[in-house]
Protein backbone atom coordinates (compact mmCIF):
# COMPACT_ATOMS: atom_id res chain seq x y z
CA UNK A 1 0.00 0.00 0.00
CA UNK A 2 2.73 2.18 0.97
CA UNK A 3 4.23 1.85 -2.50
CA UNK A 4 1.21 2.48 -4.41
CA UNK A 5 0.71 5.43 -2.60
CA UNK A 6 4.43 6.81 -3.89
CA UNK A 7 3.78 5.90 -6.93
CA UNK A 8 0.73 7.99 -7.33
CA UNK A 9 2.67 10.37 -5.93
CA UNK A 10 5.72 10.44 -8.15
CA UNK A 11 3.02 9.88 -11.26
CA UNK A 12 1.54 13.20 -10.06
CA UNK A 13 4.64 15.21 -9.82
CA UNK A 14 5.46 14.11 -13.24
CA UNK A 15 2.63 15.28 -14.08
CA UNK A 16 1.83 19.10 -12.74
CA UNK A 17 6.03 19.36 -13.61
CA UNK A 18 5.00 18.86 -16.87
CA UNK A 19 1.96 21.04 -17.16
CA UNK A 20 3.53 23.72 -15.46
CA UNK A 21 6.42 23.81 -18.44
CA UNK A 22 3.64 23.41 -21.23
CA UNK A 23 3.08 27.52 -22.79
CA UNK A 24 0.59 28.69 -24.31
CA UNK A 25 0.73 28.67 -28.38
CA UNK A 26 -0.91 30.43 -30.75
CA UNK A 27 -2.27 27.58 -32.17
CA UNK A 28 -3.56 26.24 -28.88
CA UNK A 29 -5.20 30.11 -28.59
CA UNK A 30 -6.94 29.60 -31.31
CA UNK A 31 -8.49 26.29 -30.54
CA UNK A 32 -9.43 27.72 -27.07
CA UNK A 33 -10.98 30.71 -28.57
CA UNK A 34 -12.82 29.00 -31.54
CA UNK A 35 -14.67 27.24 -28.52
CA UNK A 36 -15.54 30.25 -26.62
CA UNK A 37 -18.51 32.37 -25.45
CA UNK A 38 -18.31 34.58 -27.79
CA UNK A 39 -17.75 31.97 -30.70
CA UNK A 40 -21.24 30.68 -29.42
CA UNK A 41 -22.79 33.93 -29.59
CA UNK A 42 -21.65 34.22 -33.15
CA UNK A 43 -22.96 30.96 -34.18
CA UNK A 44 -26.31 31.70 -32.50
CA UNK A 45 -26.72 34.50 -35.65
CA UNK A 46 -25.84 32.30 -38.10
CA UNK A 47 -28.73 29.87 -36.69
CA UNK A 48 -30.85 32.40 -36.34
CA UNK A 49 -30.19 34.05 -39.64
CA UNK A 50 -30.67 30.52 -41.23
CA UNK A 51 -34.03 29.54 -39.61
CA UNK A 52 -35.35 32.86 -40.87
CA UNK A 53 -34.37 31.92 -44.47
CA UNK A 54 -35.77 28.45 -44.38
CA UNK A 55 -39.11 30.46 -42.37
CA UNK A 56 -39.16 32.66 -45.83
CA UNK A 57 -38.58 29.99 -48.08
CA UNK A 58 -42.47 28.56 -46.77
CA UNK A 59 -45.58 29.58 -48.48
CA UNK A 60 -48.79 31.38 -46.81
CA UNK A 61 -51.03 29.41 -45.49
CA UNK A 62 -54.74 29.15 -47.39
CA UNK A 63 -57.45 30.25 -44.71
CA UNK A 64 -60.87 28.67 -44.29
CA UNK A 65 -63.91 29.81 -43.27
CA UNK A 66 -67.32 27.77 -42.13
CA UNK A 67 -70.86 29.33 -40.82
CA UNK A 68 -73.17 26.77 -39.88
CA UNK A 69 -76.85 27.72 -38.80
CA UNK A 70 -77.82 28.15 -35.40
CA UNK A 71 -81.72 28.26 -36.31
CA UNK A 72 -83.35 26.54 -39.31
CA UNK A 73 -86.30 28.56 -40.54
CA UNK A 74 -87.85 25.99 -42.10
CA UNK A 75 -88.49 23.91 -39.62
CA UNK A 76 -86.87 25.84 -36.33
CA UNK A 77 -84.79 23.01 -35.86
CA UNK A 78 -81.48 24.39 -33.51
CA UNK A 79 -78.21 23.47 -35.53
CA UNK A 80 -79.73 21.35 -38.25
CA UNK A 81 -77.69 18.90 -40.09
CA UNK A 82 -80.18 17.93 -42.20
CA UNK A 83 -81.33 18.26 -45.71
CA UNK A 84 -82.60 21.58 -45.50
CA UNK A 85 -79.78 22.62 -43.23
CA UNK A 86 -77.39 25.46 -43.93
CA UNK A 87 -73.49 25.54 -44.26
CA UNK A 88 -71.07 27.73 -46.23
CA UNK A 89 -67.81 26.91 -46.35
CA UNK A 90 -65.07 29.37 -47.94
CA UNK A 91 -61.41 28.62 -48.99
CA UNK A 92 -59.02 31.68 -49.69
CA UNK A 93 -55.35 30.99 -50.78
CA UNK A 94 -52.68 34.37 -51.01
CA UNK A 95 -50.58 33.98 -53.93
CA UNK A 96 -47.09 36.17 -54.73
CA UNK A 97 -46.85 37.33 -57.97
CA UNK A 98 -43.82 39.42 -59.12
CA UNK A 99 -41.18 38.43 -57.13
CA UNK A 100 -43.15 38.81 -53.94
CA UNK A 101 -42.23 35.68 -52.52
CA UNK A 102 -38.67 34.69 -54.47
CA UNK A 103 -37.11 38.66 -53.60
CA UNK A 104 -37.51 37.92 -49.65
CA UNK A 105 -36.22 34.45 -49.57
CA UNK A 106 -33.15 35.93 -51.79
CA UNK A 107 -32.81 38.97 -49.01
CA UNK A 108 -32.70 36.33 -46.66
CA UNK A 109 -30.25 33.88 -48.46
CA UNK A 110 -28.08 37.40 -48.66
CA UNK A 111 -28.48 38.07 -44.69
CA UNK A 112 -27.50 34.42 -44.02
CA UNK A 113 -24.12 35.14 -46.02
CA UNK A 114 -23.78 38.39 -44.25
CA UNK A 115 -24.31 36.66 -40.86
CA UNK A 116 -21.31 33.65 -41.61
CA UNK A 117 -19.48 36.91 -42.66
CA UNK A 118 -19.68 38.70 -39.23
CA UNK A 119 -18.52 35.38 -37.53
CA UNK A 120 -15.42 34.75 -39.87
CA UNK A 121 -14.68 38.94 -39.11
CA UNK A 122 -15.55 38.46 -35.35
CA UNK A 123 -13.42 35.50 -35.47
CA UNK A 124 -10.42 36.90 -36.91
CA UNK A 125 -10.31 40.05 -34.80
CA UNK A 126 -10.69 38.80 -31.68
CA UNK A 127 -7.59 36.15 -32.96
CA UNK A 128 -5.50 39.02 -33.77
CA UNK A 129 -5.94 40.84 -30.45
CA UNK A 130 -5.41 37.55 -28.49
CA UNK A 131 -2.36 37.17 -30.15
CA UNK A 132 -1.17 40.94 -29.82
CA UNK A 133 -1.98 40.34 -26.33
CA UNK A 134 0.09 37.65 -25.96
CA UNK A 135 2.98 38.60 -27.59
CA UNK A 136 3.02 41.43 -25.05
CA UNK A 137 3.03 39.42 -22.41
CA UNK A 138 5.51 37.05 -23.91
CA UNK A 139 7.83 40.31 -24.38
CA UNK A 140 7.35 41.65 -20.20
CA UNK A 141 8.33 38.01 -19.09
CA UNK A 142 11.57 38.81 -20.93
CA UNK A 143 12.26 42.09 -19.56
CA UNK A 144 11.32 40.50 -15.92
CA UNK A 145 13.83 38.09 -17.17
CA UNK A 146 16.45 40.95 -17.70
CA UNK A 147 15.12 42.87 -15.06
CA UNK A 148 16.07 39.84 -12.72
CA UNK A 149 19.53 39.00 -13.48
CA UNK A 150 20.47 42.83 -13.23
CA UNK A 151 18.77 42.26 -9.74
CA UNK A 152 20.97 38.86 -8.90
CA UNK A 153 23.98 40.51 -10.54
CA UNK A 154 23.30 44.03 -8.01
CA UNK A 155 22.32 41.56 -5.01
CA UNK A 156 25.53 39.83 -5.54
CA UNK A 157 27.63 42.87 -5.75
CA UNK A 158 25.92 44.54 -3.31
CA UNK A 159 26.70 41.70 -0.44
CA UNK A 160 30.66 42.11 -1.22
CA UNK A 161 30.61 45.98 -0.99
CA UNK A 162 28.61 45.95 2.04
CA UNK A 163 31.59 43.79 3.49
CA UNK A 164 34.19 45.98 2.01
CA UNK A 165 32.35 48.84 3.87
CA UNK A 166 32.39 47.08 6.86
CA UNK A 167 36.07 46.67 6.93
CA UNK A 168 36.58 50.29 6.06
CA UNK A 169 37.76 49.70 2.36
CA UNK A 170 34.63 51.05 0.52
CA UNK A 171 32.69 54.65 1.23
CA UNK A 172 29.26 54.09 2.38
CA UNK A 173 27.58 56.19 -0.23
CA UNK A 174 28.66 53.60 -3.10
CA UNK A 175 26.70 50.81 -1.03
CA UNK A 176 23.96 53.10 -0.74
CA UNK A 177 24.02 53.59 -4.49
CA UNK A 178 23.83 50.30 -5.04
CA UNK A 179 21.11 49.63 -3.21
CA UNK A 180 19.26 52.27 -4.33
CA UNK A 181 19.49 51.06 -7.59
CA UNK A 182 18.72 47.83 -6.49
CA UNK A 183 15.42 48.91 -5.12
CA UNK A 184 14.64 51.06 -8.30
CA UNK A 185 14.95 47.53 -10.80
CA UNK A 186 12.63 45.73 -7.89
CA UNK A 187 10.23 48.26 -7.99
CA UNK A 188 10.83 47.84 -12.37
CA UNK A 189 10.46 44.27 -12.18
CA UNK A 190 7.08 45.06 -9.94
CA UNK A 191 5.31 46.79 -12.45
CA UNK A 192 6.11 44.67 -15.12
CA UNK A 193 4.84 41.73 -13.72
CA UNK A 194 1.60 43.82 -12.96
CA UNK A 195 1.27 44.69 -16.51
CA UNK A 196 1.84 40.71 -17.16
CA UNK A 197 -1.07 39.76 -14.86
CA UNK A 198 -3.33 41.86 -16.53
CA UNK A 199 -2.69 40.81 -19.65
CA UNK A 200 -2.82 36.95 -18.44
CA UNK A 201 -6.05 38.02 -17.19
CA UNK A 202 -7.70 39.17 -20.97
CA UNK A 203 -6.04 35.96 -22.31
CA UNK A 204 -7.46 33.81 -20.05
CA UNK A 205 -10.82 35.05 -20.15
CA UNK A 206 -10.87 34.86 -24.05
CA UNK A 207 -9.62 31.19 -24.04
CA UNK A 208 -10.22 29.55 -20.14
CA UNK A 209 -6.78 28.25 -19.99
CA UNK A 210 -5.10 28.00 -17.04
CA UNK A 211 -1.46 28.16 -18.56
CA UNK A 212 0.83 30.55 -17.09
CA UNK A 213 3.60 31.10 -20.08
CA UNK A 214 3.31 31.52 -23.56
CA UNK A 215 5.53 30.64 -26.77
CA UNK A 216 5.33 33.02 -29.49
CA UNK A 217 6.53 32.18 -33.00
CA UNK A 218 6.68 33.90 -36.36
CA UNK A 219 6.98 32.10 -39.51
CA UNK A 220 6.16 32.65 -43.23
CA UNK A 221 5.89 36.34 -42.98
CA UNK A 222 7.39 36.75 -46.46
CA UNK A 223 4.86 34.22 -48.26
CA UNK A 224 2.08 35.80 -46.15
CA UNK A 225 3.50 38.97 -47.31
CA UNK A 226 3.53 37.90 -51.53
CA UNK A 227 0.00 36.76 -51.16
CA UNK A 228 -0.88 40.00 -49.61
CA UNK A 229 0.87 42.12 -52.32
CA UNK A 230 -1.14 39.32 -54.89
CA UNK A 231 -4.59 40.65 -53.17
CA UNK A 232 -3.26 44.08 -53.64
CA UNK A 233 -3.41 43.71 -57.40
CA UNK A 234 -6.99 42.21 -57.86
CA UNK A 235 -10.12 44.78 -58.64
CA UNK A 236 -12.06 43.05 -55.78
CA UNK A 237 -10.60 42.65 -52.56
CA UNK A 238 -11.48 39.59 -50.33
CA UNK A 239 -11.91 39.69 -46.34
CA UNK A 240 -15.12 38.91 -44.05
CA UNK A 241 -15.16 42.51 -43.14
CA UNK A 242 -15.97 42.75 -47.45
CA UNK A 243 -18.35 39.79 -47.71
CA UNK A 244 -20.35 41.43 -45.03
CA UNK A 245 -20.73 44.90 -46.38
CA UNK A 246 -21.44 43.37 -49.67
CA UNK A 247 -23.73 40.90 -48.33
CA UNK A 248 -25.78 44.01 -46.61
CA UNK A 249 -25.67 45.64 -49.83
CA UNK A 250 -26.98 42.54 -51.71
CA UNK A 251 -30.03 42.27 -49.22
CA UNK A 252 -30.86 46.27 -49.15
CA UNK A 253 -31.01 45.28 -53.54
CA UNK A 254 -33.44 42.18 -52.65
CA UNK A 255 -35.47 44.37 -50.39
CA UNK A 256 -35.80 47.66 -52.58
CA UNK A 257 -37.23 44.96 -55.24
CA UNK A 258 -39.56 43.24 -52.44
CA UNK A 259 -41.16 46.99 -51.60
CA UNK A 260 -41.78 47.14 -55.90
CA UNK A 261 -43.12 43.73 -55.75
CA UNK A 262 -45.54 44.82 -52.98
CA UNK A 263 -46.78 47.98 -55.13
CA UNK A 264 -49.01 45.02 -57.37
CA UNK A 265 -51.89 43.68 -56.35
CA UNK A 266 -52.36 41.27 -53.58
CA UNK A 267 -54.24 38.57 -54.62
CA UNK A 268 -56.05 35.56 -53.14
CA UNK A 269 -57.47 32.60 -55.15
CA UNK A 270 -60.99 31.58 -53.62
CA UNK A 271 -63.80 29.23 -53.12
CA UNK A 272 -66.72 28.34 -51.68
CA UNK A 273 -69.26 25.84 -51.43
CA UNK A 274 -72.95 26.43 -50.05
CA UNK A 275 -75.39 23.65 -48.93
CA UNK A 276 -78.57 25.86 -49.23
CA UNK A 277 -77.96 29.19 -50.95
CA UNK A 278 -79.91 31.39 -52.64
CA UNK A 279 -78.95 29.74 -55.57
CA UNK A 280 -79.74 26.48 -55.25
CA UNK A 281 -78.57 23.15 -53.00
CA UNK A 282 -75.16 21.79 -53.20
CA UNK A 283 -73.57 25.70 -54.75
CA UNK A 284 -70.29 25.78 -55.40
CA UNK A 285 -68.53 28.46 -56.93
CA UNK A 286 -64.44 30.03 -57.13
CA UNK A 287 -62.81 33.17 -57.54
CA UNK A 288 -60.16 35.65 -56.77
CA UNK A 289 -59.45 38.51 -54.40
CA UNK A 290 -57.16 41.52 -55.94
CA UNK A 291 -56.35 44.74 -54.04
CA UNK A 292 -56.77 47.91 -55.96
CA UNK A 293 -54.23 50.19 -55.81
CA UNK A 294 -55.21 53.09 -56.34
CA UNK A 295 -53.88 54.96 -53.59
CA UNK A 296 -51.43 53.24 -52.32
CA UNK A 297 -48.50 52.93 -54.50
CA UNK A 298 -46.00 51.95 -51.87
CA UNK A 299 -43.45 54.49 -53.30
CA UNK A 300 -42.44 55.79 -49.87
CA UNK A 301 -40.91 52.70 -48.94
CA UNK A 302 -40.05 51.72 -51.98
CA UNK A 303 -37.68 55.04 -51.96
CA UNK A 304 -37.07 54.53 -48.47
CA UNK A 305 -35.69 51.15 -49.87
CA UNK A 306 -33.55 52.37 -52.85
CA UNK A 307 -31.79 55.17 -50.49
CA UNK A 308 -30.74 52.06 -48.26
CA UNK A 309 -29.36 50.34 -51.31
CA UNK A 310 -27.51 52.91 -52.43
CA UNK A 311 -26.47 54.04 -49.44
CA UNK A 312 -25.26 50.20 -49.02
CA UNK A 313 -22.91 50.60 -52.76
CA UNK A 314 -21.18 53.59 -51.41
CA UNK A 315 -20.05 51.67 -47.94
CA UNK A 316 -19.21 49.10 -50.16
CA UNK A 317 -16.84 51.13 -52.46
CA UNK A 318 -15.70 53.15 -48.98
CA UNK A 319 -14.59 50.19 -47.47
CA UNK A 320 -12.95 48.65 -50.89
CA UNK A 321 -10.98 52.09 -50.95
CA UNK A 322 -10.02 52.06 -47.26
CA UNK A 323 -9.45 48.48 -47.06
CA UNK A 324 -7.01 48.89 -49.82
CA UNK A 325 -5.20 51.78 -48.03
CA UNK A 326 -4.83 49.67 -45.20
CA UNK A 327 -3.39 46.92 -46.43
CA UNK A 328 -1.16 48.23 -48.35
CA UNK A 329 0.38 50.07 -44.84
CA UNK A 330 0.16 46.76 -43.12
CA UNK A 331 2.82 45.76 -45.80
CA UNK A 332 4.87 48.88 -45.49
CA UNK A 333 4.83 48.04 -41.70
CA UNK A 334 5.81 44.70 -42.04
CA UNK A 335 8.53 45.25 -44.21
CA UNK A 336 9.80 48.04 -42.67
CA UNK A 337 10.14 46.43 -39.29
CA UNK A 338 11.49 43.09 -40.75
CA UNK A 339 14.41 44.81 -42.47
CA UNK A 340 14.74 46.61 -38.95
CA UNK A 341 15.39 43.75 -37.05
CA UNK A 342 17.31 42.30 -39.71
CA UNK A 343 19.81 44.84 -39.49
CA UNK A 344 20.10 44.49 -36.05
CA UNK A 345 23.42 43.20 -35.36
CA UNK A 346 23.16 39.00 -34.95
CA UNK A 347 26.09 39.35 -32.15
CA UNK A 348 24.91 42.34 -30.54
CA UNK A 349 22.99 40.64 -28.14
CA UNK A 350 25.56 38.37 -26.95
CA UNK A 351 27.54 41.16 -26.89
CA UNK A 352 25.65 43.30 -23.92
CA UNK A 353 25.69 39.87 -22.22
CA UNK A 354 29.67 39.85 -22.60
CA UNK A 355 29.71 43.94 -21.86
CA UNK A 356 27.62 43.34 -18.92
CA UNK A 357 29.66 40.23 -17.25
CA UNK A 358 32.67 42.46 -18.06
CA UNK A 359 31.15 45.25 -16.14
CA UNK A 360 29.93 43.16 -13.15
CA UNK A 361 34.43 41.59 -13.03
CA UNK A 362 35.43 44.65 -13.50
CA UNK A 363 33.41 46.03 -10.53
CA UNK A 364 34.21 43.47 -8.16
CA UNK A 365 37.75 44.70 -8.73
CA UNK A 366 37.14 47.74 -8.03
CA UNK A 367 38.29 49.36 -11.22
CA UNK A 368 35.30 51.29 -12.24
CA UNK A 369 33.12 53.27 -10.40
CA UNK A 370 29.61 52.69 -9.05
CA UNK A 371 28.38 55.58 -11.59
CA UNK A 372 30.01 53.70 -14.69
CA UNK A 373 28.14 50.34 -13.21
CA UNK A 374 25.03 52.17 -12.43
CA UNK A 375 25.55 53.68 -15.77
CA UNK A 376 26.24 50.67 -17.61
CA UNK A 377 23.18 48.47 -16.59
CA UNK A 378 20.89 51.26 -17.21
CA UNK A 379 22.05 51.30 -20.89
CA UNK A 380 22.33 47.33 -20.87
CA UNK A 381 18.30 47.37 -19.89
CA UNK A 382 17.82 50.22 -22.52
CA UNK A 383 18.88 48.46 -25.58
CA UNK A 384 17.50 45.02 -24.52
CA UNK A 385 14.16 46.64 -23.94
CA UNK A 386 14.40 47.93 -27.56
CA UNK A 387 15.30 44.83 -29.03
CA UNK A 388 12.68 42.98 -27.10
CA UNK A 389 10.27 45.77 -28.38
CA UNK A 390 11.44 45.53 -32.58
CA UNK A 391 10.79 42.17 -32.32
CA UNK A 392 7.41 42.84 -30.53
CA UNK A 393 6.69 45.09 -33.15
CA UNK A 394 7.33 42.80 -35.99
CA UNK A 395 5.12 39.96 -34.51
CA UNK A 396 2.31 42.19 -34.29
CA UNK A 397 2.95 43.79 -38.17
CA UNK A 398 2.93 39.64 -38.80
CA UNK A 399 -0.62 39.65 -37.12
CA UNK A 400 -1.79 42.88 -39.31
CA UNK A 401 -0.74 41.03 -42.01
CA UNK A 402 -2.59 37.40 -41.08
CA UNK A 403 -5.35 39.55 -40.22
CA UNK A 404 -5.80 40.96 -43.98
CA UNK A 405 -5.65 37.71 -44.96
CA UNK A 406 -8.29 36.19 -43.24
CA UNK A 407 -10.88 34.27 -45.37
Amino acid sequence: MKKRYVLVLLLTSIRLCSYAQEALTFEKADSLLARNAQSAIDQKNVEEARASLQQSKNYANPTVQWMHNIVNPTNHRWLDTGKTGEDDIQLSQPIAIGGQHKNVVRQNEALLKGAQADQRLSLAERRRDLHETMIDAYTLRQKEEIIQKEIASAEEILKAYEQQTAKGNIPAMETLRIKTMLYGLKQEQTSLLLQEQALWKNIRTQTGTSLQTCSISSVNLDADLLQLSQRLESQELSHPSVSSVVAARDASQWAWKTEKANALPQISLQGEYDKNGNIGHNYFAFGASVSVPLWNHNKGNIAAARARYEQSVLAVNQLQTKMRRQWENDYQTAVTWRDAVAAQSRNFSSELEKGIEATETQMKHHNISVLEFVDYYSNYKDMKYQLLDAQAELLKAHEAIKYDLAE
